[in-house]
């Protein structure tokens, strides 16, 4: 019964509640106005006790306006807090996050067995979909977490420090930083 309004998102219509209360006038229909609104609960009294003696009814023609405000602002709010852009619930998101986080912690891993234990942020990026900078915070991240270290090459490349996956034999190639 929502009617859309120009980027498309439902809305409540004053039109629709102002025909709406006016059909509440009817002590069948009593509490259209009300279900129209999302105020079911109110809508159920309207219906049982016809609009409260019409009282109600009355007093909701008189603020069909601000009703309706209210009902698209609670229908925004409980659009923002259930959609992401992307149309996933608040729950789907930390999934979907926590898929991306172990995906990229796999590629950083897969990047580092390849070299010997050691991987770069550009590695990471060629080899993942992430950007250097998402690579790099994710190696930074590891690093806090103590899973990983930095290192400098004699050339002076940074390199992420993997030790459970460094051969024995190259460790002598970087210092400490």
């Amino acid at each position: 019964m929502a009617t859309t309004v120009g980027g498309g998102d439902l809305m409540y219509s004053k039109a629709i509640a102002f025909v709406l209360g006016v059909i509440s006038f009817l002590p069948p229909f009593s509490g259209l106005l009300r279900f129209y609104l999302k105020r079911n609960v109110s809508g159920v009294f309207f219906t049982l006790t016809a609009g409260g003696c019409f009282i109600g009814n009355i007093l909701d023609i008189v603020q069909i306006p601000q009703l309706v405000k209210q009902a698209n602002m609670r229908h925004a709010r409980r659009g923002m807090m259930l959609e992401d852009h992307g149309g996933y619930t608040a729950g789907e998101r930390a999934l979907e996050y926590k898929k991306q986080e172990e995906s990229i912690e796999k590629q950083i891993l897969r990047s580092a067995k390849g070299n010997n234990g050691f991987t770069t942020p550009s590695e990471v990026a060629l080899e993942s979909d992430a950007s250097i900078e998402e690579a790099r915070r994710a190696l930074d991240y590891l690093v806090s977490k103590g899973i990983a270290d930095i290192k400098i090459s004699k050339t002076g490349t940074i390199a992420y420090h993997f030790p459970d996956l460094l051969a024995p034999d190259s460790a002598d190639s970087y210092e400490d930083i």
